[in-house]
Parts: C-alpha cells; sequence; structure tokens
C-alpha cells in the first residue's frame, strides 16, 4: 500500500484528488468552486524524540522545541497545510 501511496505522491495526484474534492463540495453548497478569501494560522508542536533534528527547531516565542503546522482554510475545508521546523524553515506542503 505505501509503494502506491509514493507512486501516487510523485504524481502529485493526492493533491489534485483533494483539490477535485474541494471543488465539488464548494459547486454542491452554492459557492463558486475556486476559494476567494481564507483563513491562516499556526500552532507549534514539540517533537517527539524519533523525530530528525533536520525537520525540528525552535520557537523562541513559546519557548518549545518542534515544529510548527501552518493551516490556510476556507468556510468549507482546509486549502493547504504545510509543516515547518519551528523556526521556521519549510520542510513539507500538502494542498
Amino acid at each position: 500500500m505505501h509503494a502506491f501511496f509514493l507512486r501516487w505522491s510523485r504524481r502529485g495526484l493526492p493533491e489534485r484528488l483533494a483539490g477535485r474534492l474541494r471543488g465539488r463540495l464548494r459547486v454542491l453548497t452554492g459557492r463558486s468552486e475556486l476559494p476567494t478569501a481564507g483563513c491562516v494560522d499556526s500552532q507549534t508542536v514539540q517533537a517527539a524524540e524519533t523525530v530528525d533534528t533536520t525537520t525540528c527547531g525552535y520557537d523562541a516565542g513559546k519557548k518549545l522545541k518542534g515544529q510548527k503546522r501552518h493551516v490556510v482554510v476556507d468556510p468549507l475545508a482546509a486549502v493547504c497545510v504545510m509543516v515547518t521546523a519551528a523556526c521556521g524553515a519549510a520542510t513539507t506542503c500538502a494542498a
């Protein structure tokens, strides 16, 4: 199963599928397919001992070593999720 996911991820299939489903949900609720506005929020979470140190950072404001997750949402669903080191270095992005 993981091999399928890796193969699909290299081709961008999960992101395209999520985008199409989000568009259909918006149309079914009487909205335009593409969102025109969104709300951004972030949260610092402490990293487990097993997390690679190259993907962790230090959030001086929260005095916490770990990762920060950023989420952009419209009124119906998440539009984008991005995980960075707590100090701000980008590590992954999924739309």
